[in-house]
């Protein structure tokens, strides 16, 4: 037994001793190709080098249209030969490296080839001339690690990875692309974009393969560094093998722009979205009618909210304009028994114009004027025209007799489109809701005499003094106001005061009592209060309350600081079929997405608009309307992941499950 170990430990002494002397003799782990760089022409073939390794090698990265006679082999004092070939290249010129592995000792051999198309050209992300896929990832390491590009951008590619195919759940769908459709060239993802147009994708449409030639238009971020990507929400499949719906901005085809925007004269759909691109991403101070015919009803009217969201176009073209939650004639909210929209309506809106993020012209507050020629009155002015059953006109205008309603609208048509030289005090009854915008400072609501309708609207006044209203205070329907403004009949059909005005009293006082009222929930604590619970995630705060519409101490979850995304987990109750809450992002940033996932799979999102009152590390003091409100379809009985992408920074409360 003694002499069996003896026998085999000199055996394995010899052993080790011959590998010490053949590694000795080969010196330290090495791989050296000779040449190290080698080039074909567009028809390819075979070249061969010379490859010399100290230790067993292996290949450890190689794209899959270059071939190799061997991939791995043994350790030699001599050379051997290795047969390079390619394939013939149909498409842009390439360049491939060929990694040869020796533990942490490496050689890259360098493969070029020509093609037909010639040089991969980066690009500069415009319509005529989109990025490369080389060509955004350029971009984006300029850009800097999770730094959303600041505008939208094209992207051409092939599809070369499907990950989640278009989907009529979701309606998007997530892909990479690379320059020549192959898995081992640089990618870029396609991250949950929507369909052409900038639509949802829906049964019956073409589906994407892999192979198919795409350009991608939206917004981009190097996520986390490591993976150059759209932005959730904000991109979509602008081109599909050369097939091209519009959606970028009032793309497709647009007709000739005509009118000037009054009531005899509305803009047609080229015309409000060449005003929207004139104007930018500011509103447009004043407000315009526009014309067309209904394309998509997005969000139907329903009592719940009020508003609709649908699509415009010039008959005969495809140039969109959207016609974003606007209200129902007479500037008021849609309630149950009133005309819906349907596509091939001919509508008339009213409302302010914006281009919102510089690429989606569309309406900013507003309502519909008619539908298919119904008007609910003449009312020219949107709720502030001078039609409507009016009162006896009384009052000087002075403070101690101020004008009423009907000696207001009196006083405005008498003066015209050129506003009064001194001011007057103006009283009445606020009517529908407000907007109070602690952005600009000021408040804009009409007001009618006690039991009648005609109407007179105050514009964009200053608060009591002439002080800025920092977005706390509300107004409710029937409270009784004095004003004191110059006085203009705006357009030739909107009597109101000329901005900069300023409120004297409300109910009497001189300062708001903090009280019910407003917009968004009418000042209703319950209706600000979250029946769901969550669990905080990363980056998740909810120790800081906030005062919404005058109501206080209202419970936030806020997602995502200054640098960071954020998420939480929401747990929802057995039986609920949907979450409904309120939402914003922070003020004066990009606007963040909130997403929401279960299991890792998508069940929708939202984009809530940006807050001035979301700011600073206490208390919030926020104005909000229905158009913060929100709901996501849910499953009762599961949790649901919420985060924060896009932006960083957003805030949700009011969350209930339904």
């Amino acid at each position: 037994m003694k002499l069996k170990h003896l026998l085999f430990a000199a055996f394995a002494a010899v052993v080790t001793l011959a590998s010490c002397e053949k590694e000795e003799e080969l010196g330290p782990a090495s791989v050296v190709v000779n040449p190290g760089e080698i080039s074909f022409d567009i028809a390819g073939g075979t070249e061969t080098v010379s490859l010399k390794a100290t230790r067993d090698w292996r290949i450890s990265t190689m794209p899959d249209w270059i071939g190799l006679s061997v991939t791995r082999g043994e350790a030699s004092a001599k050379s051997r030969k290795v047969s390079v070939t390619v394939a013939e290249n149909e498409g842009h010129d390439r360049v491939g490296e060929v990694v040869f592995t020796i533990g942490l000792a490496k050689f890259t051999l360098v493969v070029n080839q020509a093609g037909p198309e010639g040089e991969v050209r980066n690009g500069t992300g415009t319509k005529d001339d989109p990025y490369t896929v080389a060509g955004v990832i350029a971009y984006l390491d300029e850009l800097g690690a999770d730094v959303n590009s600041p505008d939208k951008v094209y992207i051409k590619g092939k599809i070369c990875e499907i990950t989640e195919a278009y989907s009529a759940q979701y309606g998007n769908g997530t892909f990479k692309i690379s320059d020549d459709g192959s898995t081992t060239a640089s990618q870029f993802t396609c991250y949950r974009i929507y369909y052409l147009g900038n639509k949802k994708w829906t049964e019956g449409q073409d589906q994407i393969a892999v192979g198919d030639d795409v350009i991608i238009y939206g917004n981009v971020v190097n996520y986390k560094g490591n993976t150059p990507e759209t932005q959730q929400n904000n991109a979509f499949l602008y081109s599909h093998n050369g097939k091209t719906e519009g959606g970028d901005g009032g793309g497709g085809d647009a007709g000739q722009a005509q009118g000037d925007g009054s009531q005899g004269n509305p803009f047609n759909v080229s015309a409000a979205i060449a005003k929207a691109k004139a104007a930018g991403e500011t509103a447009t101070a004043e407000s315009y009618y526009i014309k067309g015919k209904v394309a998509e009803v997005k969000e139907q009217f329903g009592a719940q909210y009020g508003n609709a969201t649908f699509t415009m176009v010039d008959e005969g073209f495809d140039a969109v304009f959207t016609a974003f939650r606007v209200l129902y004639f007479g500037n008021k909210k849609w309630t149950t028994g009133g005309t819906t929209l349907n596509a091939g309506d001919e509508v008339i809106v009213y409302a302010q114009i914006i281009n919102f993020k510089g690429n989606t012209p569309e309406t900013s507050g507003g309502y519909v004027y008619s539908i298919n020629g119904k008007t609910e009155d003449d009312n020219p002015g949107g709720g502030g025209g001078s039609t409507g059953e009016k009162a006896d006109p009384k009052g000087t205008g002075t403070e101690s007799d101020p004008f009423n309603v009907s000696a207001a609208i009196a006083k405005a048509e008498e003066t015209g489109t050129t506003a009064t030289s001194e001011s007057y005090y103006i009283t009445g009854v606020v009517t529908g809701s407000a907007d109070v915008s602690a952005q600009y400072g000021n408040a804009t609501f009409d007001i009618v005499d006690s039991g009648y309708s005609a109407k007179f609207k105050v514009f964009r006044i200053k608060s009591f003094g002439g002080e800025a209203f920092t977005g706390s205070e509300t107004f409710k329907e029937g409270d009784v106001v004095v004003v004191k403004a110059k006085i203009v009949n705006y357009n030739g059909n909107t009597p109101e005061t000329n901005a900069g005005g300023e409120l004297v009293t409300i109910n009497g006082k001189t300062e708001f009592d903090g009280g019910g009222g407003g917009q968004g929930g009418g000042g209703d604590a319950s209706e600000y209060a979250s029946t769901v619970s969550w669990t905080l995630g990363t980056n998740a705060y909810d120790d800081i309350s906030s005062t919404v519409n005058g109501v206080t101490d209202v419970k936030t979850l806020k997602l995502g600081k200054g640098s960071a995304f954020g998420d939480a987990t929401l747990t929802i109750p057995a039986g609920a079929t949907k979450l409904v809450f309120y939402a914003v992002s922070w003020n004066n940033v990009d606007v963040a997405t909130l997403a929401f996932s279960v299991n890792g799979t998508s069940i929708g999102s939202v984009t809530p608009a940006m807050n001035a009152g979301l700011k600073g590390n206490t208390t919030y003091v926020m104005t909000v309307s229905d158009s913060d409100k929100y709901e996501i379809a849910v499953t009762g009985g599961t949790t649901v992941k919420v985060e924060t992408t896009g932006g960083y920074r957003a805030a949700m409360f009011g969350v209930k499950a339904e």
